[in-house]
């Protein structure tokens, strides 16, 4: 019974630091910044192709901390994820009549009608989709952030995109309140 209390206790011992341990890989917290990472689900055609990333900032000090500089790498501005994305009137017309085409063997070019008919409103459709892919895109794009001061508790929100599968790096470079000397953290 002995020998088998004793395999026990060995085997928590040995488990027992890497369970607690376990940390969170989106969250990065040192005695100044907690830098914490979320992903956001993107509901316009941007979706298909992008990833949203928010990413909080918070102050854990209780005097302010200078942020000097933010560096995303890997990420897309929200002018480029839209032009990725936008589609012309006449590539979505074309995309329905194309369709159309497709069935109009086995239909004697009957199936040729109806999205023929479909396909301006195909183009209004186009419209608003592209509308609102441009509103989403521009509210993930990058803003510069450099020589901000973040007072004690005070949270600040950063929101970017990126390519599917992709995951963004986060840098922020500040300065130690104590040593005034500049501190990096690093987030994948």
């Amino acid at each position: 019974m002995k020998k088998i209390f004793a395999v026990i206790n060995f085997f928590m011992l040995l488990c027992l630091p890497v369970f607690a341990n376990s940390v969170d890989e989106n969250i990065l917290e040192n005695n100044y910044l907690k830098i914490e990472k979320n992903t956001k689900q993107l509901k316009t055609r941007l979706s298909n192709l992008y990833d949203g990333y928010e990413y909080t900032i918070k102050n854990l000090y209780e005097k302010p901390v200078v942020i000097r500089r933010v560096d995303i790498w890997y990420n897309a501005s929200g002018k480029v994820a839209y032009l990725s994305v936008k589609k012309t009137n006449r590539q979505a017309a074309s995309e329905t009549f194309s369709k159309g085409k497709k069935c109009a063997v086995r239909t004697l070019g009957i199936s040729l009608i109806p999205y023929a008919i479909a396909a301006p409103f195909s183009a209004i459709g186009n419209d608003i989709g592209n509308a609102n892919a441009e509103k989403e895109a521009n509210l993930f794009d990058k803003k510069q952030i450099t020589n901000y001061t973040l007072n004690p508790k005070e949270k600040i929100l950063i929101k970017t995109m990126a390519m599917k599968r992709h995951s963004p790096v986060f840098k922020l470079i500040f300065t130690n309140p104590i040593t005034d000397e500049n501190m990096e953290m690093f987030l994948k």
